[in-house]
Formats: C-alpha cells, sequence, structure tokens
C-alpha cells in the first residue's frame, strides 16, 4: 500500500493511490503545523494566531496540491482526463483543503506513466 511513494512515475492501484493520498496528505499536514507554529509565534494571543494560521494553511493548500499535480505531470501522461484531474485537484483545494483537493491527485498516480519513447524525450 505504501510502497513507491516518492515515485511519481509509478502507476498505482486503487489500494496504493490511497496509500500515496495518506501519505502526502500527512506531509501537508505537518507542512502546515510548522508554518502554523512560525504565524503563532509572532501572534499576540493564541486566538489571533489561529486565525493567522487559517489564513495561511486557506492559502498554502492550493498551492501544496498545485505543486504535487506539477510534480505528477513530470512523470505521467498529459491527457485530457490526467489535465482535468489536476485541475479540479487544485479548485477542490481552494475551497475545500488539501483534504479534498489531493482526491484527484491520487486518482492521477494510477493512470500510466510517459511511454518510452515521450520519457526518453523528457530527459
Amino acid at each position: 500500500m505504501f510502497t513507491h511513494i516518492a515515485d511519481f512515475g509509478f502507476q498505482r492501484s486503487a489500494k496504493q493511490a490511497f496509500g500515496w493520498y495518506l501519505t502526502w496528505l500527512l506531509v501537508g499536514a505537518a507542512l502546515s503545523g510548522v508554518i502554523g507554529r512560525l504565524v503563532l509565534s509572532s501572534a499576540a494571543s493564541a486566538t489571533a494566531g489561529f486565525e493567522a494560521g487559517l489564513a495561511v494553511g486557506a492559502r498554502a493548500a492550493p498551492l501544496y496540491v498545485l505543486l504535487l499535480a506539477a510534480i505528477l505531470f513530470w512523470k505521467k501522461q498529459k491527457g485530457v482526463t490526467e489535465i482535468a484531474l489536476a485541475v479540479l485537484g487544485v479548485i477542490l483545494s481552494v475551497f475545500l483543503g488539501s483534504l479534498v483537493g489531493l482526491i484527484p491527485l491520487a486518482a492521477v498516480t494510477s493512470r500510466p506513466p510517459i511511454s518510452g519513447a515521450a520519457a526518453l524525450q523528457q530527459s
């Protein structure tokens, strides 16, 4: 389930795509925690820090999903389905965060990688 997590060109089964989703969701949560801690340390009160952390998180989630989508496109085919799923993931992350935005990207991980001839041109 958690094999080849950092191999963005690997074609995953549904179970492995779920493992990919969980892993990168936890990575994003850890990054959000670090950013939140930095914001909280400069806030006047815990409430102000929490509100500032939410604002930063709302801006960071789409960037995080966009970064993962870009890395996926480095190794995956760039068909209409893959593009639509990536755009959907970024749009969903704007409104619902990484929790929902990563779901379409997990579906992209189950798509085939770049074929041999195209992979040579990418290198």
